[in-house]
């Protein structure tokens, strides 16, 4: 203790004494603070009084922070769960004192939890972009379209509705705090130009037809490992696979193919806006090998007339399909031409060393192909507003792949995964699933992946619809291209590719169909197709 004397006056003194010893007192508060997520916080406190002291920091009162001992408080990495009342407890040797609360503020930014992700839709449908953030509120959002704000679209959810092709493109959300802001990953808006895709034809199409396969040799119904390409290109145009639009069956001669489109298939209400699909392989070109080495039960053809007549026949049926399929109202039909049946490992073996017969089978496949597609062309002379489109993946494509496996990823291809007794385990995700048959005579689901990306290619070169626009003295001038003849469409235009106006109503005529209007402004315009 500290003793001072001052004199007052004569007699008097003034003693003036200064505890600088005893329990601790303290004579700076820990402060509140406010911090951003992540960074680093810091409380501390003053004392006085007979040292040394011991320093405990507490969480909300009661929570004891472990290596918390020190005056000055340090937390680094902030986050939402260490916001909260912090105090702390001062020891000496004569007592002991607790600070008063001081509160700890952590201001968290966006983030997300859940990002938009990529989506395919079709025409006409609605596309959904979702966002899952964390973060401080308020939360606002604002969706952008190839990098450009959309108006009023300012919540998580982003629907766009009845699209059409200018929706597709990449789409991204800014979210936004008063502690700063985040932008979500690009997600990527494709577009199908149809609602519904029908199948017809034989095994290679066949989704869930064949009856009697063995379940441990064949996946759930398809003659293959996995699924076949009506399922995957399904997938690629943003629709819903749907069995019962598929009418193949394995086993089927271009006569069954015929009768599944005559008999069995009902047409959808609105017939063209789906896309029909003809699988011409029908069985009778393997049945008419010199042997029957996969139980088809075959009539061997062994001379040119009988060959000759067997491809008038399947051009006849295939003909005949076609024409039922436009007078159901089909307006989009995809041919897939013959495979080159020399390649398979059923023809193969039937020929066995006979290569002059391989070479004649793939001879006959490909007059059959020529011939049909001949008449296919001037069957779509005299009908303008129908669009056929040829895929012969499964012919010249299946020669690449055939020629150049490893390219592909395949590993054989003379011998199909369930005839190679040196491949021990057939299981459908094994070894076999990349070769490129399953059996002597199909496809693995590898290959028919493939398939679909060779269909969805043909497609979208061919059967798409297409703007070409130019600007002449500012006017835009708009060219409409691969219109379906005699449809009726509307064009449409937008600033903001959320609020479109009909500008102009017309039946297509064969050509090029074009719309002009003068320039007014320096207003950015969008244009879409309706129908």
């Amino acid at each position: 203790m500290n003793t001072s004397i001052s004199f007052l006056s004569v007699g008097l003194l003034l003693a003036t004494l200064t505890d600088c010893f005893g329990q601790p007192t303290i004579i700076g508060q820990p402060q509140n603070v406010t911090n951003l997520a992540g960074t680093t916080a810091n409380f501390s406190v003053t004392v006085t009084g007979t040292p040394p002291f011991a320093f405990q920091w507490l969480f909300n009162s009661t929570i004891a922070l472990s290596g918390a001992t020190n005056a000055d408080l340090i937390l680094t990495n902030v986050q939402s769960f260490s916001a909260g009342r912090y105090s702390v407890i001062v020891t000496n040797v004569e007592g002991a004192v607790t600070s008063d609360v001081a509160i700890l503020t952590v201001l968290t930014p966006p983030g997300f939890i859940r990002q938009p992700s990529n989506q395919t839709a079709s025409l006409f449908a609605d596309a959904t972009f979702r966002a899952v953030v964390f973060g401080d509120q308020p939360l606002s959002y604002q969706w952008r379209f190839n990098g450009t704000d959309l108006p009023g679209m300012t919540n998580n959810i982003l629907t766009v509705t009845n699209v059409q092709r200018t929706n597709a493109g990449n789409y991204s959300v800014v979210v936004t705090n008063l502690s700063g802001s985040v932008t979500s990953q690009t997600a990527t808006l494709r577009i199908s130009p149809f609602n519904s895709i029908y199948c017809f034809g034989a095994s290679w199409t066949d989704t869930h037809n064949c009856g009697g396969l063995d379940p441990i040799r064949y996946w759930q119904g398809r003659v293959s490992n996995g699924p076949v390409w009506p399922e995957f290109l399904s997938t690629n145009l943003g629709l819903a696979y749907v069995a019962a639009n598929n009418y193949a069956v394995c086993g089927a001669t271009s006569s069954d193919t015929l009768n599944q489109v005559t008999s069995n298939f009902r047409a959808p209400s609105k017939p063209k806006l789906s896309i029909y699909f003809l699988d011409t392989g029908g069985a009778e070109f393997l049945r008419a090998l010199p042997s029957d080495p996969v139980g088809l039960g075959y009539l061997p053809v062994t001379n040119e007339t009988g060959w000759s007549r067997l491809i008038q026949t399947a051009i006849l049926n295939n003909s005949n399909a076609v024409n039922r399929l436009y007078g159901k109202g089909a307006r989009a039909i995809v041919l897939q031409v013959e495979k080159d049946y020399s390649k398979l490992p059923a023809s193969i073996r039937s020929f066995g060393t006979n290569s002059a017969g391989l070479a004649k089978l793939t001879e006959y496949v490909a007059r059959f192909n020529a011939a049909f597609l001949d008449a296919m062309n001037a069957y779509s002379q005299t009908r303008p507003d129908l669009r056929i489109v040829s895929v012969d993946g499964v012919f010249s494509k299946l020669n690449g792949v055939l020629s150049n496996p490893a390219q592909y990823g395949f590993t054989k291809t003379n011998i199909d995964a369930l005839d190679d007794i040196s491949l021990t385990n057939k299981t459908f995700s094994g070894p076999g699933a990349d070769y490129v048959f399953w059996d002597p005579v199909h496809g693995t689901t590898k290959l028919h992946e493939l398939i679909a990306a060779w269909i969805l290619e043909a497609l979208t070169n061919s059967i798409l619809e297409q703007l070409e626009v130019t600007i002449a003295n500012g006017s835009p001038n708009i060219g409409m291209n691969r219109l379906q003849i005699g449809r009726d469409y509307t064009l449409q235009n937008s600033t903001n590719l959320f609020y479109w106006k009909d500008l102009q109503t017309f039946t297509a005529a064969a050509g090029t169909n074009r719309w002009s209007t003068p320039a007014t402004g320096t207003v950015q315009n969008f244009y879409r197709l309706k129908w």
